[in-house]
């Protein structure tokens, strides 16, 4: 959710977000990931249209980590196409920018996580992560309890102190998993993300 916080076009151009417009084009991520807006696998959302009445199709913000354009609506003074990203509740109301189809794609079973790692952290949610995120920056301080995983078996929970930058930390991804879970609304379509990332206290 974060993520497509930072990658929306009105927070890009009002200045609000850790990215610019003269990001797109660059490797921005870990190659790993790939991001579609109005993906084919993610059933939640329905309609052939968006809140302009842009068709809707498949369309690559993030491809190998390369940003390649962000969630907008048709804003040619920005020279951006629409994403088909416009949403409005009621046609009375003027549409904003809301990703509401998003799909990341992951190739690995999550099950081969036990067998090719020794020691993780499995963490479900993040308490405090959406108060604390600064998109200017991609920063977030939050705390969790996780449940630490040996040699493929759980072992004990713990209380995890986790801080730094959205962005850094998804440079780090180390595999995504085909676990597929909607978040939030349904509009996020996802696997399970592995990273590997130090920076954390255990109570």
């Amino acid at each position: 959710y974060c993520l497509s916080l930072l990658l929306s076009k009105n927070m890009i151009v009002t200045g609000n977000s850790f990215f610019c417009l003269k990001d797109i084009g660059k490797k921005i991520l870990d190659g790993r990931i790939n991001l579609e807006e109005n993906s084919s696998e993610n059933k939640v959302i329905i309609g052939s249209v968006d809140g302009e009445g842009t068709p809707r199709k498949t369309c690559s913000i993030i491809e190998n980590g390369y940003l390649k354009t962000m969630f907008s609506d048709y804003a040619p003074e920005y020279g951006l196409n629409s994403s088909g990203s416009a949403y409005r509740f009621l046609h009375t109301e003027l549409p904003y920018i809301k990703p509401s189809k998003v799909f990341v794609k992951g190739d690995k079973d999550i099950k081969s996580i036990e067998t090719e790692y020794n020691t993780f952290f499995k963490i479900e949610d993040l308490n405090g992560f959406v108060e604390s995120f600064d998109p200017k920056t991609s920063g977030f301080s939050a705390q969790t309890i996780a449940v630490l995983y040996i040699n493929g078996l759980p072992v004990t929970k713990c209380k995890l102190d986790l801080s730094g930058k959205i962005v850094e930390l998804l440079k780090e991804v180390v595999e995504i998993y085909n676990d597929y879970h909607y978040g939030i609304d349904g509009s996020i379509y996802t696997g399970s993300i592995l990273i590997n990332h130090n920076d954390f206290r255990i109570f």
